[in-house]
Parts: C-alpha cells; structure tokens; sequence
C-alpha cells in the first residue's frame, strides 16, 4: 500500500529540503495541493514549491528561473555544504540545484587537485560561488576571480565568500564572463561545458 501511495506523488526534485515540482504537474490544483501535503510528510522535505521559467505564469522572474511557494514553510532559502564550505541561496530568488551547478561535486575536487601553490584563477560564469570558494577553501592559490552574469547570483557569491570567510583570496565580479579586460593573467580558467553565448557553443 505504501509503495502505491508513494507512486501517485508528483514528480519532484529536491534543492535541499525543499522539494519543487515541475510546472506541467499543477494542471489540477487540488491533486497538486494533495500531493504537496504528502510530500510534506517526508522527513527530508521542509517546503513543496513549484519550478517557474523565467517570464512564464505567476511568480515568474524575467530575467531567470525561480521556484514560487506552494505548502509547508513558506521560506525557501536553503543552505548546501560541500567539503567544508556552505553555501547559502534562495530558491525563490534564483533557482540552483547546488549538489549539481557547475559540473558535480567531484569535478570541483579535480579542479582543486590541479591549482598550484601561488595560483591565480579565473572561473566564468560563476554562479553563486561553488567552485571560487572551494578552490579557494582548499588550495593555496593566490587568489581567485569568479565574473557572473546575473546580478542576483552574484549577490548570492558575495555572501558566500563572507560566510566562508575567504574575502582575502575570493572575489566575485558582476558582469560579462566574455569580458575579462582588466583583471589581469590568470594561471587557470574554468568554464564549465557545453560554453556558449546566444545559444552558440563556442571555443575555449
């Protein structure tokens, strides 16, 4: 019976605890608001939202995809810790599955694996941070320079740089990952695949 129950749940994902549904599954409120309900019943979910794309239907943001509340807590900033970092955001605000922005978790060990003592590094398209605080958690680089876009996941980097305390050696810019006029020679650059401008993939 169990099983059966589990199976009539809508299809979820889970951006820590908060679990967030795609938007095509609320097409019956009330099944949705039953199946939120239920979710709330797992130990491992705290709130249920909803995904929505950028510049589509309520709550929607123009500029980037977002999560809108649906059950449960209302609050739906969620913090992610990896090899010692946390890392803070808010799903309502910018919506990041952390566990799996940038690659994967063993791909940021591999990167920090190959930074050299005195390193500076340079990280496009930054995001919130992952990957320019790790490496400068756990490498002895002289610094690193993460550049994003998106001004909201550039506040979120700032504050994670604070709440890790490597404001000395981690620095976040906001602006165009293309442009990098300015910020001198770097001995690394990351930029995670497939790379593109306007839908193009282009050559590193």
């Amino acid at each position: 019976i169990f099983y059966k129950e589990r199976k009539k749940q809508l299809k979820h994902t889970m951006y820590g605890d908060v679990a967030v549904l795609p938007p095509e599954d609320l097409l019956d409120p009330a099944e949705a608001a039953a199946n939120a309900e239920a979710l709330l019943q797992l130990q491992s979910v705290r709130s249920v939202a909803v995904y929505v794309r950028k510049g589509e239907g309520e709550g929607a943001d123009p500029a980037r995809n977002v999560a809108r509340h649906l059950a449960g807590d209302p609050s739906l900033e969620i913090l992610y810790k990896e090899s010692g970092v946390e890392f803070h955001v808010d799903l309502s605000r910018r919506l990041s599955r952390l566990c799996r922005a940038q690659g994967s978790s063993n791909e940021r060990q591999r990167i920090c694996s190959l930074v050299r003592p005195g390193e500076r590094v340079l990280v496009l398209a930054s995001g919130i941070g992952l990957t320019p605080c790790l490496v400068g958690k756990h490498t002895e680089c002289d610094a690193v320079v993460g550049i994003e876009r998106d001004p909201v996941a550039h506040e979120f980097a700032a504050g994670n740089i604070e709440r890790n305390r490597l404001a000395g050696r981690v620095r976040s810019v906001v602006g165009d990952p293309f442009d990098t006029a300015g910020f001198g020679v770097f001995d690394r650059v990351c930029a995670f695949l497939p790379w593109q401008r306007g839908g193009v993939p282009l050559p590193l």
